[in-house]
């Protein structure tokens, strides 16, 4: 099977056409087998037509053609790492010239299509296995496909339950090495990524990426002519084009969705395996992408990167400062199909279609039954029959079960009240509030279907219903 990949420049095209064997320059062909090889290389070729290999593994029985080969593969066996990087003091079993890129940031590897940068070649190889769209790497179980067989191999670690990585201080278990890697961190404090801005030290080089954001900001040049959404890269816009053509050309094996890109389907993959690779190194809470993990472990460490231009309102993730400042501008770009409504992001429209226009309820809650016509309803559903607290207040250390009441109770400690009533000017942290509030002049309430008792809130009229005639009502639940 041949794959087309395109090029930005001729060297680059020239470069790739030399690895297949008919345009290889000055080819040599093996006397033995036939295949084209530089000269250089066929050398190296031919002995493994005619040298026996005479170094043998005595722990596992590999052979070898050449000393120096055996003696490398022999410390596979033996753990011997004679080899220290000396910057970070890590040993390696070879002289660690990758790994001196990560602290150089040198990255001679470019893919031609997006322009991404890569320390290692095969890293890039990898890569661009994704711009193919190929995944010939399938689970038996489950069958999920992957583009990479360590990737797949590590996959099947979610169906067999298999944790082979042990740490040597909590006997913690882990499925892969970097998960092992990044615990060892929290033991030892080491924090190899340093910011060169202010120099606060972090144990993964992507909280230090998300970090960096605070100084530098995030420079969006190319802008959607339809909703004048702004984007880093020209690749990530037309990406974002496809949204409003409707283009789907991705379908989901398992079910009749489509997508616009290859990575919206491998991310809707996770409904259907229920993976969570991602944990927080803090308090282990799993998550299935890793931005939800990212923004998830700033509710520990209290960072807010995104700033609002109008207000100076901070934000743990730039979706919440995009939607914050349509606020300001009154801009409603997502309109859903059904009823025009109009909306501030697409995330909107998709709880709208649910609530509103769509009566199938595809997500049921495990313990009581009851089903929910959203993910999102379901999860906030759940936590009712948890006592699990996950998010704490670290002013007066109160919990929470969700991340929008502690951000709201974190009000009540900085004194932050914008939203205004406009009749007596009383001032109120969220608009929730105030619109409870406005009922006292409006005269509007709440009533019950059962008893006609009134309400100055909705939230008043669940409670009644649910502690009075043990009913819930189905808008608020």
């Amino acid at each position: 099977m041949y794959v087309a990949f395109f090029f930005r420049r001729k060297k680059n095209l020239e470069r790739h056409c030399a690895n297949h064997d008919h345009e290889r320059p000055n080819p040599a062909g093996c006397g033995v087998c036939g295949k084209l090889y530089k000269i250089k290389t066929l050398r190296h070729h031919i002995q493994s037509h005619y040298h026996k290999k005479r170094f043998n593994c005595e722990v596992c029985d590999r052979s070898f053609n050449e000393k120096h080969v055996l003696e490398f593969h022999t410390r596979m066996h033996t753990g011997s790492k004679p080899y220290e990087c000396h910057i970070c003091h890590k040993r390696f079993s070879s002289k660690p010239i990758l790994h001196m890129r990560l602290h150089s940031g040198e990255k001679p590897y470019e893919c031609d299509i997006r322009g991404k940068r890569f320390n290692i070649v095969k890293n890039m190889r990898r890569h661009l296995i994704i711009h193919t769209g190929l995944k010939p790497y399938q689970c038996e179980v489950c069958e999920k496909s992957f583009n990479d067989p360590g990737a797949l191999k590590t996959h099947k670690r979610i169906h067999t339950g298999e944790t082979p990585y042990a740490c040597d201080v909590c006997d913690k278990m882990f499925r892969t090495s970097c998960d092992l890697t990044r615990h060892r961190h929290i033991h030892s404090g080491y924090k190899p990524f340093k910011c060169h801005v202010c120099g606060k030290c972090f144990q993964q080089r992507y909280n230090l990426r998300s970090h960096l954001e605070i100084h530098t900001g995030y420079i969006k040049d190319f802008k959607c002519d339809v909703c004048c959404k702004s984007f880093r890269t020209k690749g990530t816009l037309k990406i974002h084009m496809k949204t409003h053509t409707g283009e789907k050309p991705f379908k989901c094996p398992k079910c009749p969705k489509r997508f616009s890109t290859t990575s919206s389907l491998s991310l809707h993959d996770i409904v259907h395996t229920q993976e969570k690779p991602f944990s927080c190194n803090e308090c282990g809470r799993a998550f299935s992408l890793r931005s939800n993990m990212t923004r998830h472990i700033r509710t520990h460490t209290g960072e807010t990167p995104y700033k609002c231009l109008i207000c100076n309102k901070q934000f743990t993730n730039p979706n919440g400062v995009l939607y914050h400042e349509q606020m300001h501008k009154g801009e409603k770009p997502y309109k859903c199909h059904v009823c025009d409504k109009s909306f501030q992001s697409n995330s909107q429209v998709r709880q709208h279609l649910h609530r509103n226009h769509y009566d199938e309820k595809r997500f049921k809650c495990s313990v009581c039954e009851k089903s929910f016509k959203s993910n999102t309803e379901l999860k906030a559903h759940s936590k009712t029959h948890s006592h699990v607290k996950d998010y704490k207040c670290e002013v007066c250390y109160k919990s929470f079960k969700h991340r929008s009441s502690i951000l709201l109770h974190m009000k009540s400690h900085v004194g932050d009240k914008q939203y205004k009533c406009d009749v007596c000017y009383r001032q109120f942290t969220s608009s929730r509030e105030r619109n409870v509030h406005m009922g006292c002049h409006t005269g509007d309430k709440s009533e019950c279907n059962i008893c006609e008792k009134q309400f100055s809130s909705k939230s008043g009229l669940s409670r009644h219903m649910k502690h009075v005639h043990d009913k819930c009502d189905s808008k608020n639940c």
